[in-house]
């Protein structure tokens, strides 16, 4: 954290931007986990369904899912900083 500007520049911005942009290992790992499930098939109609492995895609989905949550609410912080600091820059102008 020592490497936090205390006011941010627009290499700052930038280059967390790119950060959040290169980091998408948690998508290619859901998908990696999804597709290594093994599913039971239950032919027979009204036989109970694989419910571990729903819960288990669910929970994978899940996690995929709040850490893009994560990376938009992090955009929109870096939006409203790049904003503040073109209004700053405009006005010292």
């Amino acid at each position: 954290m020592s490497n936090i500007p205390e006011r941010p520049t627009m290499q700052y911005l930038l280059e967390q931007i790119a950060n959040i942009s290169s980091q998408n290992e948690h998508i290619f790992k859901a998908l990696e986990m999804l597709n290594e499930m093994k599913t039971t098939y239950m032919p027979v109609s009204g036989s109970a369904a694989d419910l571990a492995g729903q819960a288990k895609a669910e929970a994978i989905g899940n996690i995929a899912t709040a850490r893009e949550a994560t990376n938009k609410r992090l955009l929109a912080l870096y939006e409203r900083m790049y904003d503040d600091l073109m209004r700053s820059e405009r006005e010292t102008e």
